[in-house]
This record gives C-alpha cells, sequence and structure tokens, in this order.
C-alpha cells in the first residue's frame, strides 16, 4: 500500500516547483523543474485542452528529456509564459543540443481562469521567468498561488455557480523505493478540516497561509507526474499499480 509522504512533488530528488502570481488580476504559473536526464510521457484527455510542446512527449520523438514542465492560468494565452522558462533554462545551459544552442523541452498545459480575474491580463514571459527563479526543494505551497490562483471547479453551469479549485501536491512511496508525486490544478479544497463549496468571488483569491491537504481531482485537472524511477513512456493514466519498469 502506497505511503503518503509530506512535501509532495519536491520529495522526488532533483524536482523544483516554482509559483508567480498576480492576485490583482486572479491568474498564475507554476514550473516544476526536472533534474538531469527526465523522460516524459502524456495523456490528454476532454475535448478544450490547451498545451505547448506536448509532442516532444512522443516515444517516437527525437527529444529523449524534459527540462521543465508548466502549468499556467491565461487559457491558450497563458502558453506564452513558457517562453520565460525556456529562457532561463537556455541561460542555464540546458536543453536538446543543436550545435549552436541548446533547446529546453518545456511541455505546457493551461487552465481556463480568464472569467474569475481580469481577462486582459495573462502569464506571459515574464511571469514564467520569474517562477523558475522562485523555484525551490521546500514543501509544495499550495491552494491560491502560481497556476491556481485563478482556478475553479464546476463550471457547467457558468462562473457564478463555480467553486474556488487551486493547485495541489502529493507525495506517495512505493515498492523498491519508488517515489510518485502526482500534482495538479482545478482541484477542490481542504483547508485543515474546512472544506470551501462556495460561490465565487475575486475576495476569495489571497496568498495560501498553510499548506493544504487535497481532495481527488476532479476529471478537468491538469497534473504532472514525477517520479525516481524510469517507468515507461506509454501513457501515464495506465500506470495502475505504479511499479519500475
Amino acid at each position: 500500500m502506497p505511503q503518503e509522504i509530506p512535501g509532495g512533488l519536491t520529495q522526488v530528488p532533483g524536482f523544483l516547483v516554482g509559483h508567480a502570481s498576480d492576485y490583482k488580476n486572479i491568474t498564475g504559473c507554476t514550473v516544476v523543474l526536472c533534474p538531469s536526464g527526465t523522460l516524459g510521457s502524456i495523456d490528454i484527455r476532454g475535448s478544450a485542452a490547451g498545451t505547448r510542446q506536448i509532442d516532444a512527449l512522443l516515444s517516437y520523438h527525437i527529444v529523449n528529456e524534459v527540462q521543465a514542465v508548466l502549468l499556467a492560468g491565461g487559457s491558450a494565452f497563458g502558453l506564452d509564459a513558457a517562453g520565460g522558462v525556456m529562457e532561463f533554462l537556455e541561460e542555464q545551459g540546458r536543453g536538446f543540443d543543436v550545435s549552436i544552442t541548446k533547446v529546453p523541452t518545456v511541455p505546457t498545459a493551461v487552465i481556463f481562469d480568464l472569467a474569475l480575474g481580469n481577462c486582459r491580463v495573462r502569464p506571459d514571459k515574464a511571469m514564467g521567468y520569474t517562477a523558475c527563479v522562485q523555484a525551490d526543494g521546500e514543501p509544495v505551497a499550495e491552494g491560491s498561488i502560481g497556476v491556481g490562483t485563478g482556478a475553479s471547479v464546476g463550471k457547467l453551469f457558468g462562473i457564478n455557480q463555480a467553486m474556488k479549485g487551486g493547485v495541489g501536491s502529493v507525495c506517495l512511496s512505493g515498492p523498491g523505493g519508488l517515489l510518485v508525486a502526482p500534482g495538479s490544478s482545478q482541484r477542490l479544497w481542504r483547508r485543515a478540516r474546512l472544506f470551501l463549496p462556495v460561490r465565487l468571488s475575486p475576495a476569495l483569491v489571497s496568498p495560501p497561509t498553510a499548506v493544504s491537504s487535497p481532495t481527488l481531482p476532479p476529471p478537468s485537472a491538469i497534473r504532472v507526474l514525477s517520479a525516481n524511477h524510469i517507468l515507461t513512456q506509454t501513457p501515464l493514466w495506465g500506470l495502475s499499480p505504479l511499479t519500475p519498469a
């Protein structure tokens, strides 16, 4: 039976997480900086995904290493934030070597948060770079921070009927020293013993005051999964139970 390890995704050695948040306009982004040799894979579900550089995660692609993963608000506009992550990594000399420079691989996915804050302000290149500068190996801050700043759930009947979501992470230990750490955004949140099934308003969006304990993510969540073993490059959704390849 997997055991939870406090601290979230950063408990897998080498992975760093950074947030950049705009609490005035209610949007943000979260970056996961990966250690050298990180292998990526992808499973896309739903009819409205917004992504960038996802093709680099396919098994037949020439690129076989991921330097970072970015989750951003701003819907498709927020994909611009990946440029800042690429700039940061290029400065570090990380990426696919094309002889004249190194081109980082930064798979990116976005959430829809345009209806909650200022829809004219979205995560951009500067915000993506800031998230990288903020990245560290400390326990992952959760809730309304980074990509979770404008996250919401339950929008089937419109934003006025939605509930506040956020970003979160958990780390599980498995057989043979395996560590698996999923992280996601747009999930329901529980802070201590307080559930938040509340109607959305900008006043509810504020910096987190404590690490939260997440409930299970809804199907609309976007997720990042890190591990300290090479598993397989088949779709990660199908890895159950999680065992080393």
